[in-house]
């Protein structure tokens, strides 16, 4: 792992700007998996997160944690309650043309946040840590913290997706829209 400042890699360092490496392609023997998926796990955490990826803490790896405890689908869906459930090569594909728009923030940029457009619903596909596919169709929530974290596998974030007028701070967000979108979007005009 290329150690990040503080912990986690902060936007401007280069790891979050790469594209991740497949664990199938390149063979899971080059990873140490086991050590990653503790330190996701730590990091959601910490940080009390919905999701992360290992580019957030120094590894070009494509590989994600989620918290199912705030994502009801995802805890349908994999029958975990709570926990972190950790995988390998994620990939989603939007199942409609339909986006939502909401604010989101990261680990990665603290102090921000942006308004987004995502989509609704998305078929998304993984392998667990014991090697068993994950096959999911998932919508609203549960589909932006898995598009977002599959984004920074891409070396994509949020930023730049964002409504460049959209952003402020969290507690701006809080204070000023009171984390109404619709009211931000008429205040910023975006």
């Amino acid at each position: 792992m290329s150690e990040p400042i503080g912990g986690i890699a902060r936007i401007g360092h280069p790891i979050l700007r790469r594209l991740s490496a497949s664990v199938g392609a390149d063979g899971l023997e080059k990873f140490d998996l086991d050590e990653l998926s503790r330190c996701l796990s730590a990091v959601l955490h910490r940080y009390r997160a919905d999701g992360t990826a290992a580019p957030l803490v120094g590894t070009a790896v494509r590989v994600i944690a989620v918290d199912p405890a705030n994502m009801c689908q995802v805890r349908r869906l994999s029958g975990v309650e709570s926990g972190v459930l950790v995988h390998y090569d994620p990939e989603l594909t939007p199942l409609a043309a339909e986006t939502v728009l909401d604010y989101e923030a990261c680990l990665c940029i603290p102090g921000v946040v942006g308004a987004v457009a995502r989509p609704s619903s998305i078929h998304y596909r993984a392998t667990t840590g014991d090697g068993e596919q994950v096959d999911w169709e998932l919508h609203g929530r549960a589909a932006r913290v898995v598009a977002h974290q599959v984004d920074h596998l891409d070396g994509v974030l949020f930023l730049d997706r964002a409504e460049p007028r959209s952003l402020c701070t969290p507690r701006a967000l809080r204070t000023l829209y009171l984390k109404n979108i619709e009211t931000a979007r008429a205040a910023l005009e975006f």
